[in-house]
């Protein structure tokens, strides 16, 4: 290793994250006042990359596994925003796209649905998500959510973080 032997290495060093990627198609459109071209219909091929954090390893030299995000958070990211159109809760569309013309899926949110809010719906299910699969913690140390950034686009992008 380079300068610090495994032995030497106190165990509040050593910090280890993993990031499990999530791809979603969703439509969505800024109102509230906004002004611009994504005032407009459009949709994104979303990526949320959900990062995890733990102080130690669990007894597999894991921070958990990664098919525990899937069946969680990756769950409700199918579920709610998968191929869903995303709008404010007072959005007009929304009665027209639920009402009895329109078939289509909806979540809404209680602010404009920028990436932003998006990433910090996300976030918010990763934490829940955690504290069911560890509800009494580890001996090792609750994994916790460091951070989820939402890309949507190839170069835009949101990230929340705990400021904790």
């Amino acid at each position: 290793m380079h300068g610090i032997e495994k032995e030497e290495a106190p165990d509040n060093m050593l910090f280890t994250t993993i990031t499990k990627q999530f791809k979603f198609e969703a439509a969505h459109r800024l109102q509230l006042g906004y002004v611009g071209p994504c005032s407009d219909m459009h949709g994104h091929s979303y990526r949320a990359d959900i990062t995890v954090e733990c102080p130690s390893l669990d007894k597999y030299s894991m921070v958990m596994d990664f098919s525990e995000l899937k069946g969680s958070v990756g769950v409700n990211i199918k579920k709610w925003l998968d191929h869903k159109t995303i709008l404010h809760v007072d959005d007009p569309m929304v009665d027209i796209l639920r009402g009895d013309q329109g078939n289509i899926s909806v979540f809404t949110v209680d602010r404009n649905p920028t990436c932003e809010v998006i990433a910090g719906v996300i976030f918010l299910w990763t934490v829940e998500a955690l504290y069911d699969l560890y509800p009494e913690g580890l001996t090792f140390g609750r994994p916790q959510v460091s951070e989820v950034t939402v890309f949507e686009t190839e170069t835009g992008s949101a990230t929340v973080t705990s400021y904790e």
